[in-house]
């Protein structure tokens, strides 16, 4: 791999967005091992789980988080009501989710930034 060289004179490696992808893929069944460990009781290091759910987050992704919503009133809502209600959950799930892509894309592109500076 080519590098730059960095403050210590030692060239750094930089990866593309496609090869630090393939070395999570490559990483993830490792990973989901020490995880497995973990709840099985034979891993006891907390900071290896922890770098393990990271890993296992960044490859395949985080789980969609389940939204409870309490429409206790104190007066009955229309039906139009309810479906502006239910339309805007909605909408804040469509805005959060584009918000976690963007903070991944964003977080891609400044990986890139750094690995190309010189």
């Amino acid at each position: 791999m080519s590098g730059v060289k960095g403050k210590s004179g030692r060239k750094k490696k930089t990866l593309t967005a496609t090869q630090a992808k393939q070395r999570l893929q490559a990483a993830l069944p490792g990973a989901i091992e020490v995880i497995i460990e973990t709840v099985e009781g034979t891993n006891k290091d907390r900071m290896r789980y922890e770098a393990a759910v990271e890993l296992k987050d960044s490859a395949i992704g985080k789980p969609r988080q389940q939204t409870d919503i309490d429409l206790t009133a104190r007066r009955e809502f229309t039906p139009e009501e309810v479906r502006l209600l239910m339309r805007q959950v909605y909408v804040e799930e469509q805005l959060e989710e584009g918000n976690a892509l963007q903070r991944r894309i964003e977080a891609e592109g400044s990986y890139q930034e750094s690995s190309t500076e010189t």
